[in-house]
């Protein structure tokens, strides 16, 4: 893994170079601070180890503008300087460095120190690879059905966008908004003769729909990275009555990501092209969603929605997504 180090006196560059080299880390030096930032677009390091007082810049520059680059803006900073003042170390963190040492500093301590945000970059990296294969594989999904293009992003923003309304935040978040993207992959395997058919649907052919919860969770259920979000795969066709599928669960036995997931995919659906029926237009799908509130959604959920859809951002934020299709209310 790679250190820049961005240090302008020569002798202690030098110094952190070999301490770090002695570590098994790879280092590059730089003198100043536009060097530091033409060389973290370039190589985009693991870490920053990031003077204060510098020719050109200043660290407290560096830093800002290293967080406003989506290649480094998660890249762990720590400030060295020898100043002191609770002031400079206020100030450190509000340009979005992670850690701060003041001069001189213990080696050891310093070494302690990258390597504990190396352990935080790497399951940064893990986190980032994790979203990356979860957008494609959502994509492969909806290569086969021209008409579902762009639905689990937009399901998975609506979830998202309703979840922070109801205080979710975090790790909680983030396995909803996963969950969401991959709400559908169980899709891969009804054939195309069901998934594109022009028309209703037979009984037997809802069958193989149906399976799509359980095919989704069964793919993703070995992976340790998918275990937050395996009870949106597998329950956001559950109904708040204990009608829905696969499982029949009833009211908060359902997962709270996977109702929220739900009301998204609903809305999304509704409004939406779909080969055996036109879209709704948004009012209809409101009043769907009004209708079946302790039916098929959990009624305080679809409460939150209903009110949330009365706002003038909602209706910013159905344009950010593109799914106002030219049905208006």
């Amino acid at each position: 893994m790679c250190v820049l180090v961005v240090e302008d006196d020569p002798e202690q560059a030098e110094i952190l170079r070999e301490q770090l080299q002695s570590a098994q880390y790879r280092v590059e030096v730089a003198a100043t601070g536009n060097e530091a930032l033409s060389l973290a677009q370039g190589l985009v390091p693991d870490l920053v180890l990031l003077d204060v007082i510098l020719p050109d810049l200043d660290g407290y520059q560096v830093c800002a503008r290293l967080r406003r680059h989506s290649e480094t803006e998660m890249v762990p900073v720590v400030m060295l300087t020898g100043l002191g003042a609770t002031e400079d170390r206020i100030r450190a963190l509000e340009v979005g460095a992670d850690d701060f040492l003041t001069k001189p500093y213990n080696l050891d301590e310093l070494l302690a120190r990258v390597k504990s945000l190396m352990r935080i970059r790497r399951a940064t990296r893990a986190m980032e690879r994790v979203d990356s294969v979860i957008t494609s594989l959502a994509l492969i999904v909806e290569a086969r059905d021209p008409y579902s293009e762009g639905h689990s992003e937009r399901v998975a923003r609506t979830a998202e966008y309703l979840g922070r309304r109801l205080t979710l935040e975090g790790e909680e978040l983030r396995a909803m908004s996963q969950g969401a993207m991959l709400h559908d992959l169980g899709n891969v395997a009804v054939p195309d003769r069901v998934l594109l058919k022009q028309g209703p649907l037979t009984e037997s052919e809802m069958r193989e729909i149906r399976r799509h919860p359980v095919v989704g969770y069964i793919v993703c259920a070995p992976l340790h990275s998918a275990r937050p979000f395996l009870p949106v795969i597998r329950h956001h066709h559950e109904h708040w009555d204990g009608s829905g599928y696969p499982d029949g669960l009833v009211r908060t036995e359902i997962p709270l990501p996977a109702r929220i997931v739900a009301l998204a995919d609903a809305y999304d659906s509704l409004t939406s092209v779909r080969p055996f029926r036109k879209a709704m237009a948004p009012s209809e799908a409101v009043e769907f969603v009004h209708e079946n509130r302790g039916v098929l959604f959990d009624p305080e959920l679809a409460d939150e929605m209903l009110a949330m859809m009365q706002e003038a951002s909602w209706r910013e934020f159905l344009r950010s997504l593109r799914v106002v299709r030219g049905a208006q209310d």
